[in-house]
């Protein structure tokens, strides 16, 4: 559905018409729904069929293209579609549309009008379009729906004669009240008077303010590289608060890797805006934040909160957009809402979405294809009137990659065989069930396997889907889990098909293959270039070339870069490269004691807790036990395996306040999330380059590029990790601190140019008495 404020135009489809609601829907995933309409297109064939083999067939047209012009309320509705069948019988129009249900049918005609209310509505659309036709305007239009249950084939059928007015008046009306509210909410913006976001600008913020403001609309992309600490998150929301008033963009969608980042992001939004009720934004947290155990409804991971969910939602009477209050709605007043009224606390939020012009969310609701539907479906979402921000955006590109990697067992093809079993599927279809079974079987360990072998499982899935699409499949005999893995053999055909992704097919261990992703660079380009602009921002994006290419950006493409500095962080460092040890995997055992050793020592000069970064946590677990043992008194704390914010930043609160030594784990949410270290240490020790783990994903990346590959597969993902871990150390002015890279690789140039460029100034520590002329120069 294309809503032209300006024009006061709405062009939409008979069934996104017939289909709008606020508030959820029992339609599955993308997959099942997929699955949904192929069977919807067998049953209609044969329905065709059956008709076309009849002598009085010649009366009557399938697929009839229908269109139309509807004036309501001064709104323009430009509607169009395809009828099922449209029967002449003298003066009289029968339109007909078949839909298939799983409902056991009869049924009584009131239960199917309640639980299928788009099905009437599309029809009764359909009966106003032909009305408003020139060719059918002087005959009489009647109209039936034909219910087709698609395990046993049983039809039923429905005159809504004398009720299609009414439906489509009914439905003209919700659109209506929705696309006001739009068109208030466009005219609400314009008055937006956000407060600065700074009290006082730093050194670089006007002029990255300046270069922001100045660039131009139509310039799809974006990159802001800036240090950890420079105000790019108030920058960049500033941007998009000005350009949402200026009503260039109709949305901005906030991304982030982390949920961490968006709790923060959602704080400081509340600052900016303040009292200013122009303008609304929404957190969408993942499903299992909004979980709720109550009388009228706890939540499950079997599909409980989806079922009879329209019909929970429209006793309910719940209105989302008179949930927000001071701009935004709060969790736990969602679930609430959703312990008082029996609907999960999840639909609440999604429905709450299009009253927000401003979402805020994970990576996965734009850019993966199994959860992207929950934005992107969202009524009068539209991708090209898009504002999007990804920040941590130096994760974007492996995140994404994620998303396109899947794995199946022996043990899951097993499982969902005796499920297919029990629900009496057909013996052609097990049949070929058994083959990729068998298949499963006899995988072996292996690093890869070759394009014969991707030929063979692609030929022993196909036949699998095409009879997926077509088998009449009851769901409800089903587990979710064995849905779900019948789903994704769509999801590997469509891996093993897709142009644009760089493939690895390979097991770890026997009987279960992974399909993994290891570029998604073409993809990704594929889908930033349908938004209208897009900013990418983060401290480390830097080797920027290298950046932009895993993002599928080439040059052609209109970009525009702002790269700013702190000049207030130049000279806050003192760096020294410890040549001493080698963290190599291979040889760090070796060297764990002179680890602990330099730990310890450090942390008797200095005033303060020694952060101290490891590359795994395996890693900062071993040399913990070292210094224990060197120093019982030495009071250590080792970052525990949690990953919620408030407990992470609590753990790092009592633990400076407490501890000598403090370990953390590069590339976690304690190095990458947490703000609070700046000014709490003047010491940290950063134990190696975070390098990835060797493994057959890394090799198949090594061998897929041909320049560089060492320096793009492991050196710059590790080197990322480590100056973003050190980004968060110095984060106002005046702060200092005294940084130990604790490895000889860090001396080598390819490591060392690969270091943001505050950190480059450095002395070679060779020596233990070079350690500790160093370590006397730590600041007090």
């Amino acid at each position: 559905m294309k809503i032209d404020l300006l024009n006061r135009t709405v062009k939409t489809s008979a069934r996104e018409f017939a289909e709008f609601k606020i508030g959820p829907s029992d339609s599955g995933g993308a997959s099942f729904n997929l699955w949904r309409a192929k069977v919807g297109q067998q049953w209609h064939q044969e329905l065709r069929n059956e008709i076309e083999t009849q002598s009085t067939c010649s009366n009557i047209n399938f697929e009839y293209q229908l269109s139309g012009n509807y004036i309501h309320e001064n709104w323009r509705y430009e509607i169009q579609g395809r009828i099922d069948q449209i029967e002449t019988l003298d003066d009289n129009i029968i339109l007909k549309e078949i839909k298939t249900v799983s409902k056991a049918l009869p049924c009584e005609n009131e239960i199917l009008s309640r639980q299928y209310p788009a099905y009437f509505a599309q029809l009764a659309v359909y009966m106003q379009l032909a009305n408003l036709s020139n060719d059918l305007k002087d005959k009489s239009i009647l109209g039936s729906l034909v219910f087709v249950n698609i395990n046993d084939g049983v039809k039923q059928e429905i005159e809504i004669d004398d009720l299609w007015h009414k439906l489509f008046s009914n439905q003209l009306n919700k659109i209506h009240s929705f696309i006001e509210e739009k068109n208030n909410s466009h005219l609400r913006l314009k008055k937006l008077k956000h407060k600065p976001v700074f009290k006082k600008l730093r050194t670089g913020q006007e002029i990255s303010i300046n270069k922001l403001n100045a660039i131009s609309c139509d310039k799809e992309f974006i990159f802001f590289e800036a240090p950890t600490g420079y105000g790019k998150t108030g920058i960049v929301l500033d941007y998009a608060l000005k350009r949402l008033s200026e009503n260039i963009f109709d949305r901005c969608i906030y991304l982030t890797s982390k949920s961490t980042g968006q709790l923060q992001i959602t704080e400081q939004l509340k600052s900016i805006i303040g009292d200013d009720t122009s303008i609304q934004y929404f957190q969408m947290r993942n499903k299992s934040e909004h979980n709720i155990a109550s009388l009228l409804h706890t939540c499950d991971d079997v599909g409980g909160c989806r079922t009879n969910i329209e019909e929970k939602w429209n006793d309910a009477g719940i209105a989302p957009s008179l949930l927000y209050k001071e701009g935004t709605i709060q969790l736990e007043d969602i679930k609430t809402k959703g312990i008082n009224s029996g609907v999960c606390p999840y639909e609440i939020s999604r429905a709450a979405l299009p009253f927000a012009e401003i979402w805020i969310g994970d990576y996965n609701y734009l850019f993966s294809h199994r959860s992207r539907n929950i934005f992107l479906e969202q009524p009068g979402f539209d991708l090209k009137q898009t504002l999007v921000i990804i920040d941590e955006a130096h994760n974007f590109p492996s995140r994404v990659a994620n998303n396109y990697s899947f794995n199946f067992s022996y043990n899951d093809a097993i499982s969902v065989y005796d499920e297919l079993v029990l629900a009496n599927t057909d013996a052609l279809f097990l049949q070929v069930w058994s083959h990729w079974i068998n298949t499963l079987d006899s995988i072996k360990e292996s690093k890869e396997f070759d394009l014969n072998f991707e030929y063979e499982v692609l030929a022993i899935i196909e036949p699998i889907v095409n009879l997926l699409l077509k088998t009449h499949l009851n769901a409800e005999l089903f587990t979710p889990a064995a849905m779900d893995k019948l789903w994704e053999i769509i999801e590997i055909k469509n891996f093993l098909e897709n142009p644009l992704i760089d493939k690895l097919i390979w097991s770890a261990k026997k009987q279960k293959i992974h399909f993994t992703c290891i570029n998604a660079s073409l993809e990704i380009g594929d889908q930033l270039k349908q938004l209208a602009q897009t900013i990418f921002m983060s401290a480390t994006l830097s080797p920027m070339h290298y950046y932009k290419s895993s993002c599928g950006l080439t040059s052609e493409i209109s970009i525009e870069t702002i790269q700013a500095e702190a000049d207030w962080r130049q000279g806050a460092f003192n760096v020294a490269i410890d040549t001493r040890i080698n963290t190599r995997f291979s040889e760090r055992k070796k060297y764990y004691e002179t680890t602990a050793e330099t730990i310890n020592q450090a942390s008797i000069y200095s005033n303060t807790p020694v952060v101290t970064f490891f590359p795994s946590y395996r890693y900062a677990e071993s040399v913990k036990a070292y210094i224990e043992a060197i120093s019982p008194f030495t009071r250590v704390a080792l970052q525990p395996r949690i990953k919620n914010l408030q407990e992470q930043n609590n753990f790092i609160e009592s633990s400076l306040i407490s501890a000598n030594v403090l370990l953390l784990v590069l590339g976690s949410g304690y190095s990458e999330s947490i703000n609070i270290l700046g000014g709490k240490t003047n010491l940290v020790i950063v134990v190696g380059p975070a390098l990835p783990e060797v493994n057959a994903i890394q090799d198949a990346k090594m061998k897929n590029l041909n320049s560089d590959a060492f320096k793009q597969v492991y050196q710059i993902p590790g080197m990322i990790k480590v100056n973003q871990a050190l980004g968060r150390i110095v984060r106002a002015p005046g702060q200092k601190a005294s940084i130990l890279l604790h490895c000889k690789r860090f001396a080598e140039k390819s490591y060392r140019e690969l270091l943001s460029s505050e950190y480059q100034n450095y002395c070679s520590i060779k020596n233990n008495q070079e350690l500790a002329d160093w370590l006397k120069d730590v600041p007090g």
